[in-house]
């Protein structure tokens, strides 16, 4: 998503509804074209590809659902759990040969860290930037035994000029109605995990709720609801379960879209992500290092397909249950909520 302005001054109000569905990774590009710019070189300076020095910057805040995206961050510090022994105002941390800045807001808790980094592109900036800083954050998580929360970030390359706004798109208001008041208690134990999972921050956290969802599902809700239905001598409609076409499936994994869902989910949900997510178990196997920037950014595209998965499964078990107790008139309430 690319954003163009001319005056220093104009604010942007964005939204909610031009921006992708919640748990999509976004980049949105600022670029200013400046006086005497031409249009070739204000392209040229949008799409300049090649080294450069780029300024990165992380927002904290406290809550860990909260998205900003003003880039003053005068006017939004961004706050944490962290207040400054030594006041207000800004230090700077050495590790190995990179300096951070870290700042104080005026609560003196620290809500701003810095850093400047040479790179290819803005991707690469960045996650140079958090490998230095989240091993950081996590030790001084475990010393003052506080949750620390980076809400986004943003980078700005020092020769165009140009700034990137990395964050996870937000969840937003859904309309509610009396419909949506009816029950399955079998389901009772996958709906308490899928909202554990909507009510996590962690990329990593989601996941594994959603994964033990699908789990549950393929290894003994499905396999006892046709059982039950074989007993009663009712014919379930036949539905074969595939993994949803969505725009907004990340590159990696939009080549499953379609494919057969049990199928993704043995071979390629359990062989890549279940034994990486329970790394303790595995024996002379790597620990993965769940704040790092990459794996948490591809977990997020995991945790997005998971969930597009998940809603078909339930969706089509509450249909089954409504089959089985004889009321086929059954319109889903929960696939696609109307946001508002």
């Amino acid at each position: 998503m690319s954003l163009t302005g001319t005056d220093p001054r104009t604010k942007l109000t964005l939204q909610l509804d031009r921006l992708p569905p919640a748990g999509v990774s976004v980049g949105m590009q600022f670029a200013a074209k400046f006086a005497g710019e031409t249009d070739a070189e204000y392209e040229a300076k949008k799409s300049f590809d090649g080294r450069s020095k780029y300024s990165v910057h992380a927002r904290l805040s406290e809550n860990p659902k909260r998205v900003s995206l003003d880039q003053n961050f005068i006017a939004d510090p961004g706050s944490s759990l962290l207040v400054s022994h030594s006041g207000s105002g800004e230090f700077v941390l050495k590790i190995n040969s990179t300096s951070l800045i870290i700042k104080t807001n005026p609560d003196n808790r620290i809500s701003v860290i810095e850093g400047e980094f040479v790179a290819n592109d803005h991707k690469e900036a960045y996650y140079l930037f958090m490998e230095i800083l989240n091993p950081f954050l996590d030790r001084l998580s475990y010393i003052c035994r506080v949750p620390l929360f980076v809400e986004s970030a943003y980078i700005r390359n020092l020769t165009t000029l140009t700034q990137t706004t990395l964050f996870v798109s937000p969840d937003r208001p859904s309309e509610f109605s009396e419909g949506h008041l009816s029950n399955f208690g079998d389901l009772i134990p996958i709906y308490a995990l899928y909202r554990e999972a909507k009510n996590s921050n962690s990329p990593y956290y989601r996941v594994l709720c959603l994964f033990k969802i699908m789990e549950g599902f393929f290894t003994k809700i499905n396999p006892e609801l046709f059982r039950k239905a074989k007993t009663d001598g009712v014919e379930l409609k036949n539905v074969k379960l595939r993994v949803p076409k969505d725009d907004f499936i990340s590159h990696e994994w939009k080549r499953y879209s379609g494919s057969p869902m049990q199928t993704f989910f043995e071979k390629q949900l359990q062989e890549q992500f279940r034994n990486a997510l329970a790394h303790f178990a595995l024996t002379n196997a790597d620990p993965l290092v769940i704040s790092n920037a990459r794996d948490t950014h591809r977990l997020s595209d995991v945790a997005y397909v998971c969930d597009l998965c998940v809603r078909e499964l339930i969706d089509s078990h509450e249909r089954a249950l409504l089959q089985l107790s004889g009321k086929n008139d059954y319109i889903s309430l929960s696939r696609f909520p109307r946001l508002v």
